[in-house]
């Protein structure tokens, strides 16, 4: 299943669109690449943009990590500003 669930969940995120479905959409694409720590990131977003600040920061914490496995450090950051605003 290689649907594109990542454009359509950013594109919901973006325009403000329902971002219930885009949750579920960014379950699927991290179902279809777990380790794809940009797409946790975006979740966490869309979670806490959704008023579950518990889940977002289990999204985001998730994030933080695979990112520091990739060392990429640019989402080091966004992911420790996302938490500390979830706080």
């Amino acid at each position: 299943d290689s649907r594109p669930y990542y454009a359509g969940a950013m594109y919901y995120l973006d325009n403000g669109k329902d971002l219930n479905q885009a949750v579920v959409w960014f379950n699927k694409a991290i179902e279809q690449n777990p380790k794809a720590y940009w797409v946790h990131y975006q979740k966490a977003r869309a979670l806490a943009k959704l008023g579950k600040k518990q889940e977002a920061l289990q999204a985001s914490q998730t994030s933080l990590q695979l990112a520091k496995e990739a060392g990429n450090d640019d989402y080091v950051v966004l992911n420790q500003k996302l938490q500390a605003e979830l706080k």
